[in-house]
């Protein structure tokens, strides 16, 4: 006859061969996130490179014109070019090579902006955006689930919160991340980057335990479980999606 204490101890290892299935689980879909986001970092860096390489072909051409055009004025309207009598306080004095740089950079943002790599529903611009991508692919954290969590915590606002306790984008506390600011060499919470691999990293590690709702509960109060702010969370990433 099985005695009582055997049933305890057949239920302790029956949960803990649970628990340890649901993390292994989470590991493997985290690690398939990072190798997506891997995956979608090559795709935009090739999309980057043949932009990149085509409008220096343009920029080359453009040139080469523009000599053309410039040698045929001064040759036939004694030297002047238009625009000179333009007023100088009317006149662009943007270089060439700063226009060509804004001009390019304008279209790897529009690529980008197209590809999904950037968003422009967001009221976070693209440089904060790519900091953000960083620390995701870093992570493992998907950046939309990330996105909601900044909207639920800060309003996509880099603010101090809770009396001044709570940081940045993710409302970062560092009393209690000390250890993993340290890990990360992170020092200063305001910059956005920093802010957020601590955020994203803390974030991970609560999804590779718990469930979704449950990491986002314990993000929010330290404690996994079910709550309002979850529930409003989740639904800020289904519309980012």
């Amino acid at each position: 006859m099985r005695r009582f204490e055997n049933y305890w101890a057949e239920e302790a290892r029956w949960e803990e061969e649970q628990a340890r299935r649901r993390s292994e689980k989470h590991r493997r879909t985290r690690e398939e996130r990072r190798a997506r986001a891997r995956e979608q970092m090559l795709t935009i860096i090739g999309v980057c490179l043949f932009l990149l390489v085509a409008l220096l072909a343009t920029t080359v051409y453009a040139e080469s014109r523009y000599e053309e055009k410039t040698e045929i004025a001064r040759s036939t309207d004694d030297g002047r070019l238009p625009g000179d009598d333009v007023p100088a306080t009317e006149r662009c004095y943007l270089t060439e090579d700063e226009v060509r740089e804004d001009f390019e950079n304008e279209k790897i943002e529009s690529a980008l902006v197209e590809m999904g790599y950037f968003r422009d529903d967001i009221p976070l611009d693209f440089e904060t955006q790519a900091c953000l991508r960083a620390a995701c692919e870093e992570s493992g954290v998907p950046f939309e689930m990330a996105l909601a969590v900044i909207r639920k915590e800060s309003t996509y606002q880099n603010i101090a919160g809770d009396g001044g306790d709570s940081i940045g984008y993710m409302q970062v506390q560092p009393k209690w991340h000390q250890e993993r600011m340290r890990r990360l060499g992170v020092t200063d919470l305001t910059q956005p980057l920093a802010n957020f691999r601590v955020g994203c990293d803390y974030l991970a590690e609560l999804m590779d335990k718990y469930s979704w709702e449950e990491a986002l509960t314990a993000y929010n109060s330290g404690k996994p479980g079910k709550s309002d702010y979850a529930d409003t969370v989740l639904k800020y990433w289904r519309e980012l999606r």
